[in-house]
């Protein structure tokens, strides 16, 4: 996956790889045994889901496919169907409004309200001919953290020498200040700031920071090409964060020896020419 930076005059295509990894859950009985997931089929076309039942069946007198109910699957194909369970090959996509209401039982329940509007596809814009901009806007990252919830992380990776030198001076310029820079994406029609996005109709994400780290593998040795390693991460987020009234401003937050603020889930390594 690849992303396009531009800092002043100078333009950069490089890669990128997400962090972010979702944690996995296991579902186990009082035994402590893991329970699977399995597709079973309940019915084909000609057996509807409202005829299964005690009623539809005695209305219908509808006789269970014994051979092909409670079988198990493994592979599966979705397709788009009409209220028939036909095969549709063509169709739009609207979006329809929806809200809680309070059934019978005092639950919420999401009900159509009738709104309908036609769904317009959101293209990325991290990858196209007019990159993201670096800004010179550099903040402390004990105010980011009391500002913004941080909702994905990528780190930034070369492609060639070329983008070593590139993305290695930069982040080792970060490191030695101790602060993250600002992204913006550029709407290419209004040219405008606007949200990132990274996949088409995926989730906007407002604001994006750029953190760096530099060291040098062999203290001993002059800083050279060859002798630097360094790490640059995109922290996105898409929330502020709104302090209520009556708390404090600035709750405490521990730093870490190394001067920066690591989320443990994230898995990171040094990048080397090699």
């Amino acid at each position: 996956m690849s992303i396009k930076f531009s800092i002043g005059k100078v333009d950069s295509k490089v890669a990128y790889s997400i962090l972010n990894k979702k944690k996995v859950l296991y579902k186990t009985t009082n035994k402590c045994e893991t329970v699977f997931n399995r597709r079973m089929l309940i019915f084909d076309v000609q057996h509807k889901p409202e005829n299964l039942n005690t009623q539809g069946i005695l209305n219908t007198d509808s006789e269970i496919d014994m051979e092909l109910a409670g079988k198990f699957i493994k592979k599966t194909s979705r397709i788009r169907v009409n209220e028939k369970y036909e095969p549709v090959y063509s169709y739009q996509l609207k979006l329809v409004k929806y809200k809680y209401k309070m059934n019978e039982k005092g639950k919420k329940k999401l009900t159509p309200t009738g709104e309908e509007k036609e769904f317009s596809k959101v293209e990325a814009n991290i990858n196209v001919e007019t990159p993201l901009v670096i800004t010179d806007q550099l903040f402390d990252p004990k105010e980011l953290l009391l500002k913004y919830i941080f909702h994905k992380t990528l780190q930034i990776n070369h492609i060639d020498g070329l983008t070593f030198q590139f993305l290695s001076k930069y982040a080792q310029g970060l490191a030695e200040k101790g602060k993250f820079a600002k992204i913006i994406a550029i709407n290419p029609e209004t040219k405008k700031s606007s949200p990132l996005i990274l996949k088409a109709n995926s989730r906007p994400y407002p604001a994006g920071f750029l953190e760096g780290r530099f060291r040098l593998i062999d203290t001993t040795k002059p800083n050279t090409v060859e002798n630097q390693e360094y790490i640059l991460l995109l922290h996105l987020t898409d929330r502020s964060i709104k302090v209520p009234e009556g708390f404090a401003t600035k709750p405490p937050i521990e730093q870490k020896a190394d001067g920066f603020f690591i989320l443990p889930s994230l898995q990171f390594t040094f990048q080397t020419t090699k």
